[in-house]
């Protein structure tokens, strides 16, 4: 038997509307990640990163660094964004979130290991969203 855990340690608890480690993409191609999943992921202008989905369970999806992923830019504060229309569409079609919106998804705060890289899991089913863009 192969148990994983599930607990205060391995999944500490987001923290108020303003503290929640998050990702936001939209149709028009952005992709935003806030200054706390920022931190939370060691990522910083320059990096490049990739969205992941886990093909043996298609529900589950990842962001992480990737040396052929998209290449982060400062946005303002400490957020940083990529830009990728076709990317995004992509993704979002997968995911099933066809509307033309900002969509937001938090971030877990911590890593999956899957092959000595971290995978920071995407909690689509908490996904929330914003007017037509």
């Amino acid at each position: 038997m192969k148990l994983k855990r599930f607990n205060a340690e391995t999944c500490p608890q987001l923290v108020g509307a303003k503290g929640k480690r998050s990702l936001s993409i939209n149709h028009k191609g952005h992709v935003l990640i806030n200054g706390l999943a920022v931190t939370t992921m060691g990522l910083k202008p320059g990096d490049k990163i990739s969205i992941v989905q886990d093909q043996d369970h298609p529900e589950d999806w990842y962001i992480t660094k990737d040396p052929n992923g998209f290449e982060l830019r400062h946005k303002s504060g400490n957020t940083l964004m990529t830009q990728s229309t076709a990317m995004c569409i992509q993704v979002l079609n997968c995911m099933e979130f066809t509307g033309k919106h900002n969509y937001h998804f938090p971030i877990a705060g911590t890593a999956t290991i899957f092959e000595k890289h971290k995978y920071w899991g995407i909690l689509t089913n908490a996904a929330t969203w914003k007017g037509k863009i």
